[in-house]
């Protein structure tokens, strides 16, 4: 398989291809062939060719998912004008704060996606579960790649 596959069946599947999981015996021992400043410019070339958002360069220590996670938080803070992560609790005072920006700031129609899988999906996005079977499955079982007009 070609490398533009890999990428393009990557952000099909909703993988994030620019990371990957391997054991040291799936390494072998080399020298360093690649300058800092060329993986960042193949990065921003990737990222740009597939209008992908750019990547953490690595400074931070956090990964893709851990920095969107983080901003998610940022977010939910502003909406529910808290200061500390651990006022974002769901009572009745958050939740109508969070119902009257939804009311606020969404037009309808909208397009409503998940951002994460449900359970039943693991064994099939994370796990060795058949694609086909999922697909199948995805047709009377909500999934977090659905696409709902409200």
């Amino acid at each position: 398989m070609a490398k533009v596959e890999i990428i393009e069946d990557s952000e099909k599947d909703g993988l994030v291809w620019s990371i990957m999981d391997m054991y040291a015996s799936d390494l072998e021992p080399t020298k360093s062939r690649d300058r800092e400043e060329e993986v960042a410019e193949t990065l921003k070339m990737i990222s740009e060719k597939y209008d992908l958002e750019e990547f953490d360069d690595g400074d931070t220590g956090l990964t893709e998912d851990e920095i969107e996670t983080d901003q998610q938080m940022k977010r939910i803070q502003a909406i529910l004008k808290v200061t500390d992560e651990e006022d974002i609790i769901v009572n009745d005072e958050n939740l109508e704060k969070y119902f009257q920006y939804l009311n606020k700031n969404i037009a309808f129609p909208c397009i409503v996606t998940g951002i994460e899988d449900f359970r039943w999906e693991e064994f099939y996005v994370l796990g060795p579960g058949d694609k086909d079977e999922y697909e199948e499955l995805k047709k009377t079982q909500p999934s977090y790649t659905d696409h709902t007009e409200s």
